[in-house]
């Protein structure tokens, strides 16, 4: 194992989820998460949505980077959601079944991009927050080469828990981070080119 690529910060004090890359072979690694407990470090499980790594020669994207993709848990702790960079996809992970189930969108991009150099490939999802109520997640839809924080992103997919496509929200203004408040209903974008910090009523993401 290689130390973990990155801390992500949960939306409770006691939990704590780490992205760790597990080497398969020299050229071959393989992402998954770690769950612990924030004040002990005590490992409570792993969850390795994807089991198998993807073999590419002519990918322009490391291989090892397919299945990158941002992370939330929901605030009642029983699930948790990752929107994938390179794929139009989120995985939803029962924590308490472990059951993990993958919903892709119709349409756009597919696992099938990785048997290509990658030259044509979008950059999907930059992050996601979620309710007990809800998932929204930061859509690019770019081509990689143009997708970019400085740019920012204009898009935020919002699905159930079930995994369902509610909405797809059109924002004003770009925006590079998003942040949730779920006690007073808000989500937060932050756009650092402009130093601006816009908020929007989670109610109004609903069609």
């Amino acid at each position: 194992f290689n130390n973990p690529e990155g801390v992500f910060s949960p939306e409770t004090f006691n939990t704590l989820f780490l992205k760790v890359s597990k080497s398969l072979s020299l050229f071959k690694q393989l992402s998954y998460c770690e769950i612990r407990t924030y004040s002990t470090n005590h490992l409570l499980s792993e969850v390795n949505v994807f089991k198998e790594s993807i073999n590419s020669k002519e990918t322009q994207i490391l291989p090892e980077d397919f299945f990158d993709a941002a992370f939330s848990l929901k605030p009642d702790k029983s699930k948790f959601v990752e929107a994938m960079n390179w794929l139009p996809q989120i995985n939803i992970v029962n924590l308490e079944s472990m059951q993990i189930s993958g919903h892709i969108l119709e349409g756009t991009q597919n696992y099938s991009i990785f048997n290509t150099n990658m030259s044509n490939a979008m950059f999907c999802y930059r992050q996601v927050k979620a309710s007990d109520e809800g998932i929204y997640a930061l859509w690019s839809g770019q081509p990689w080469q143009n997708a970019s924080d400085d740019i920012g992103y204009n898009y935020i997919h919002v699905f159930n828990w079930d995994g369902k496509f509610i909405s797809n929200v059109k924002l004003d203004e770009p925006i590079a981070k998003i942040y949730l408040d779920c006690t007073n209903n808000i989500l937060y974008g932050w756009f650092a080119e402009r130093q601006i910090l816009y908020t929007y009523n989670l109610s109004d993401f609903v069609e």
